[in-house]
């Protein structure tokens, strides 16, 4: 019943620990969906910010720089206070722009020569058409170039700002899961102990009980032997008065059979004598008679006395048989009784 009771227990242990491992698990799994399912929701996100960016970026651009028609030129900003030029006549020559730095040259007296340059001197180099316009392109080009960095600085800083975030909610969260398995692993370990301890008591107390029950068994063991061994003694003691009391028995039905034997002879002696005094006249074919009559007598006593011996052969196998068939019984019972102990036990 015993070991019943602890295959049961065992059971139910190993059943319990499968159904936590499977709510474990479970438990992970669906935390580990839940986070996929959030870090994709969280790209697409990104992925259509970055994609409204770029479209608003590229209209910008768009608006700013719009295409020159073949043939056009672009046409220069009017400056605050600058008045609209007249309009040239027919046959009027174009004024040559004075550039900067230039001084008013001197008119030519008449008879004055050309002065001649130094060797020393060296020309000054002209500059190339469109080298201004190159200027302003480059510039603007520039321009364009620190806002498109700056526009991207900024969009790190953001995107690091929420990486940022994200990298403290994912820390949090792990901090979370970390705490929540410190705390489990605290749980299993006072559980182990309480267990440990309840064992330690356990087996402490079946120490106890068994080192009683082992003296316990111990008196009970001697009171059986005490009991056993008596009860041979009176089964012998038993035994030998029956066999003692047949055997007497048997003497005492000797000893009758025998007397009554000894009556008979005399009996037939006395008979007999009597018979000689009063027939002493018979003639001899009566004695013949009689002779034969002795006999028969004879052999029916001889039978009679193996028929009692063959009665008391029978008597005594079955005592025999019966005496065989007690310790079997016997044997048998104290068999079962071992048997339910050791069950019990």
């Amino acid at each position: 019943m015993m070991r019943r009771r602890r295959r049961r227990m065992m059971r139910r242990r190993r059943r319990r620990r499968m159904m936590r491992r499977r709510r474990i698990e479970k438990k992970k799994d669906d935390e580990k969906k839940k986070d996929d399912e959030k870090k994709k929701d969280d790209e697409k996100k990104k992925k259509k910010k970055d994609d409204e960016k770029k479209k608003k970026d590229d209209e910008k651009k768009k608006k700013g720089e719009k295409k020159k028609k073949k043939g056009e030129k672009k046409k220069k900003k009017k400056k605050k206070g600058e008045k609209k030029k007249k309009k040239k006549k027919k046959g009027e020559k174009k004024k040559k722009k004075k550039k900067k730095g230039e001084k008013k040259k001197k008119k030519k007296k008449k008879g004055e020569k050309k002065k001649k340059k130094k060797k020393s001197e060296k020309k000054k180099k002209k500059k190339k058409k469109g080298e201004k316009k190159k200027k302003k392109e480059r510039r603007r080009v520039e321009k364009k170039e620190e806002e498109r960095r700056r526009r991207v600085r900024r969009r790190r800083r953001r995107e690091g700002e929420k990486k940022g975030e994200e990298k403290k909610k994912e820390e949090e969260e792990e901090e979370g899961r970390r705490r929540r398995v410190r705390r489990r692993r605290r749980r299993v370990r006072r559980r182990r102990r309480r267990v440990r301890r309840r064992r330690r008591r356990v087996r402490r107390r079946r120490r106890v009980e068994e080192e009683e029950e082992g003296e316990k068994k111990k008196r009970r063991r001697r009171r059986r032997r005490r009991r056993r061994r008596r009860r041979r003694r009176r089964r012998r003691r038993e035994e030998e008065e029956e066999e003692e009391e047949e055997e007497e028995e048997e003497e005492e039905k000797k000893k009758k059979k025998k007397k009554k034997r000894r009556r008979r002879r005399r009996r037939r002696r006395r008979r007999k004598k009597k018979k000689k005094k009063k027939k002493k006249k018979k003639k001899k074919k009566k004695k013949k008679k009689k002779k034969k009559k002795k006999k028969k007598k004879e052999e029916e006593e001889e039978e009679e006395e193996e028929e009692e011996e063959e009665r008391r052969r029978r008597r005594r196998r079955r005592r025999r048989r019966r005496r065989r068939r007690r310790r079997r019984r016997r044997r048998r019972r104290k068999r079962r009784r071992r048997r339910r102990m050791y069950l019990y036990t």
